[in-house]
C-alpha cells in the first residue's frame, strides 16, 4: 500500500506544479473528436490557424467539416490552441472557429486565455479584454455567412458534439 499513495502523492505534487507530462494525460475534453495539432494537407486549418491562431501558440487539435450551400463550398473550422488551463479539472484551451470559403476564414466565435492568446485579426468590435466572442456588437463575420443561415448548418450544429464548443 505504501508505494501506491507515493505515487498518488507524486501525481498531485506534479499537477500542482504543472508538470506537462502529468497535465497532458488529463482529460482534454475540447480535443475529444479532433484530430491533434494542425490537420495536414487541410487548407481551411491552414487559413485558420494563419489568420487567428497567434504565432507563439500551440495548437493542440485542429478540424474542419465540408458542406456546400446553394452551390458554394465552405468549411467549418475548429483550432484549439494555447497553454492548457485548469487540468485538474479537465484542462480546456483557447479557441477559434471559422468559416472558410474560397475568400479565406472568417471568424465566427472565439475564445481565449489572457492577453498573449487573443486572437489575431480580431475585429475592432470585439473587445480584448471579454475573452470570448460573445460581446461583439456587430457578431464575428462568420456569423453571417451563407453557410450559417442554411439548415445543413443548424442541423451540424445541433448534432456534432464534438464542435459544441463553437456555438455558446
Amino acid at each position: 500500500m505504501k508505494p501506491a499513495r507515493h505515487v498518488l502523492a507524486a501525481v498531485l505534487a506534479a499537477q500542482l506544479v504543472g508538470c506537462p507530462s502529468v497535465v497532458e494525460k488529463q482529460p482534454f475534453a475540447q480535443c475529444e473528436g479532433h484530430p491533434s495539432g494542425v490537420a495536414p494537407g487541410d487548407a481551411a486549418v491552414a487559413a485558420t490557424v494563419t489568420t487567428f491562431v497567434p504565432p507563439e501558440a500551440t495548437v493542440r487539435c485542429s478540424d474542419s467539416k465540408e458542406f456546400s450551400v446553394r452551390g458554394s463550398e465552405f468549411s467549418f473550422v475548429y483550432v484549439a490552441y494555447g497553454e492548457l488551463q485548469d487540468c485538474p479539472a479537465g484542462c480546456f484551451a483557447s479557441l477559434v472557429c471559422a468559416v472558410y470559403d474560397n475568400g479565406g476564414a472568417q471568424l465566427y466565435s472565439a475564445s481565449w486565455n489572457g492577453p498573449a492568446e487573443i486572437p489575431s485579426n480580431l475585429p475592432a468590435e470585439c473587445p480584448e479584454t471579454a475573452g470570448d466572442t460573445r460581446s461583439c456588437d456587430p457578431p464575428p463575420p462568420g456569423q453571417s455567412s451563407p453557410l450559417t443561415s442554411d439548415l445543413v448548418f443548424a442541423t451540424f450544429r445541433g448534432v456534432e458534439e464534438a464542435w459544441r464548443f463553437c456555438f455558446f
